[in-house]
């Protein structure tokens, strides 16, 4: 089984094969009219009282010791330099995958990695760039680089990722834009059985387009919502709209603390 419990925003905690794998989950929205990754998660993760013991054990705590640290892109509402520093002063990683950028604000990031000697897979952050990184004989990641959804930052780019685990593909397109075609009919032919999407992309046309004609997933997953008390901007209204729109069996909404989809 994979569960994906949701974080905040498009942050997801994965379990499956034993393995947990936090995905955009240390963030702090910056000034985007998101959601942060809550202080009682992040209390959990910074806790010192585990740091000591023995991680190979059981620990009560499932948010110390990840074994994978994962992120699509450096926007603050996905990652935060300065929270993931700080997770690995306290947390024992078997590696972290990113995109590395060589600017100040990621000077923190880049020297914690070396003090806790934490292997790093730079993403390739080039357009249409795929590549495959095995985490576990069982667990493959597949990243594809896509632009950005062009309300806000269109020349930006983000990386789609294919989580390959336990004879299932699920597949988080992030702020995957809807007019990735060309590059998202790559996934044709592949058995999804659940895709995580903004709303922005599920009300659009051609990304129920995609979804329909080359994803044809058993599920739709929407998220990247903010909670509702920092919902400035309506997100979880437009949701809704476009569910109540374009009604798919498939698809829910992933909004809630701490809500899970099990596949």
């Amino acid at each position: 089984m994979i569960s994906c419990r949701l974080i905040a925003n498009a942050g997801v905690l994965i379990e499956t094969e034993g393995i947990r794998i936090l995905l955009d989950g240390l963030q702090d929205a910056g000034n985007y009219p998101f959601s942060r990754t809550p202080d009682s998660i992040l209390e959990q993760m910074m806790s010192q009282d585990a740091g000591s013991a023995d991680f190979s054990e059981s620990c009560a705590n499932e948010y110390k010791h990840i074994d994978f640290l994962i992120f699509t892109h450096t926007h603050p509402d996905h990652f935060s330099a300065e929270l993931l520093a700080e997770y690995l002063e306290c947390n024992h990683v078997r590696r972290v995958l990113c995109p590395i950028e060589e600017n100040a604000q990621f000077r923190p990031m880049r020297q914690a990695l070396q003090k806790a000697r934490v292997p790093v897979w730079p993403l390739k952050m080039k357009h249409g760039a795929a590549h495959q990184y095995r985490l576990t004989e069982e667990i493959c990641i597949y990243s594809l680089c896509v632009r950005h959804m062009p309300q806000i930052f269109p020349k930006d780019l983000c990386s789609c990722l294919l989580v390959q685990a336990d004879g299932k593909n699920v597949l988080f397109l992030a702020d995957c834009s809807y007019e990735e075609e060309g590059l998202l009919k790559a996934y044709a032919g592949v058995k999804i059985d659940a895709v995580f999407l903004n709303p922005y992309f599920y009300y659009d046309e051609r990304g129920r387009h995609i979804i329909n004609e080359y994803l044809q997933p058993e599920r739709i997953v929407i998220y990247h919502l903010p909670f509702e008390s920092d919902d400035q901007i309506h997100l979880r209204s437009l949701a809704r709209q476009a569910l109540k729109k374009y009604p798919d069996s498939r698809a829910v909404l992933l909004e809630e603390p701490l809500q899970a989809v099990n596949l």
